[in-house]
């Protein structure tokens, strides 16, 4: 059973990472991203607000799983099980940071 708790968290941590990282190929920050939007879509200046709020809502939530996630595992997961999943975590983070990084 805590098999599944460790598996998920680690799925969910794959999919905001691999979000994170198809953004950053995309521009990066926010507003990046909201200037091609509006020039690849033809966003209106009454749409630019809208899809602006939305998309900073669902980085918000985001968020907020992960903390959520973060929260409940260390409280399943014993101490040594709880050190190892931040070693994965970090490792994931230096390989996407990795990948990231624009290509001369």
């Amino acid at each position: 059973m805590k098999a599944n708790y460790f598996i998920l968290p680690l799925i969910l941590f794959s999919a905001t990472s691999s979000l994170a990282k198809q953004d950053m190929a995309m521009g990066g920050r926010m507003e990046n991203r909201m200037n091609r939007m509006e020039k690849q879509l033809g966003l209106t200046s009454d749409q630019k607000p809208k899809v602006e709020a939305i998309l900073r809502e669902q980085a918000e939530k985001f968020r907020r799983v992960h903390q959520e996630t973060q929260q409940r595992l260390k409280e399943v997961l014993t101490a040594e099980q709880w050190e190892k999943l931040q070693a994965m975590q970090r490792k994931r983070m230096q390989q996407w940071r990795r990948s990231a990084k624009p290509q001369p």
